[in-house]
């Protein structure tokens, strides 16, 4: 659907091309060059996307816009000071309270006496497999973007043989250039864009996968909850706070 979508608007964007010399010079020639490379950069991201973000797979890291480090890392504190007073299966109560729902099932195979090498490595998967969509995600944004000079350039040399055939005497070659300085324009803003858009959601995720890990790792080897949390907000970049007795 959305590959299908993608030929259409690269249809459509030919088609305009061949009709842009009989478009007026002035504003409406540039809403018209605007529409232009919006079918042509349109249609080839459609073309191009990866099934990842066709399939929703890349959503789950931007889910990770909503990842609070410095709550997750209190809640962690939280159930292992009631693990350590408590025990491990008297904590079911406080497990289930727990926002994060891969760590909730991560704590019940804890109780199930699931063996740690295991659960972390649970968790690397997640991690690699972040990392792969991330790596999918990362060629086509940096294709999109350099196709919005290409599909400039293009646009420019519709422009160029309207040029040539008119027989209009006001008409200029200098116009002609507009669409190709658009799309170098944009190009680095769409990039800008979509980076900020995606990628600052990536470390993020990196982040939540390594305090999981530590989270997990401390309450299976049974450390105290402060020395557990220093290590987490170290993950933090944040320094420990010593309360002098």
């Amino acid at each position: 659907m959305i590959k299908s979508f993608g030929y259409a608007a690269l249809v459509a964007f030919l088609v305009l091309g061949t009709q842009i010399g009989s478009v007026d010079s002035g504003f409406g020639y540039i809403i018209y060059i605007v529409i232009m490379i919006t079918m042509g950069v349109g249609g080839y991201a459609c073309v191009q996307m990866p099934k990842v973000l066709q399939d929703g797979s890349a959503k789950k890291i931007v889910a990770f816009k909503a990842f609070d480090p410095k709550k997750f890392v209190h809640e962690v504190e939280t159930l292992s000071q009631a693990i350590r007073r408590d025990g491990l299966l008297a904590s079911e109560s406080v497990r289930k309270e727990l926002s994060d729902p891969f760590m909730r099932y991560l704590l019940k195979r804890v109780m199930d006496g699931y063996e740690r090498t295991h659960l972390i490595q649970s968790i690397r998967n997640q991690l690699m497999r972040t990392h792969e969509i991330a790596g999918l995600v990362e060629a086509w944004n940096d294709n999109v973007t350099q196709s919005f000079a290409t599909v400039g350039l293009i646009t420019t040399l519709f422009q160029m043989m309207a040029v040539l055939k008119s027989t209009d005497p006001n008409a200029s070659p200098a116009t002609a250039l507009l669409p190709l300085l658009l799309g170098v324009l944009l190009q680095p803003m769409a990039s800008a864009y979509l980076k900020n858009a995606f990628f600052a959601n990536l470390d993020r995720a990196r982040l939540y996968f390594i305090l999981l890990e530590e989270g997990i790792s401390g309450i299976q080897e049974g450390l105290n909850a402060d020395l557990l949390r220093d290590k987490l907000n170290c993950r933090l970049l944040e320094t420990p706070k010593l309360v002098e007795s």
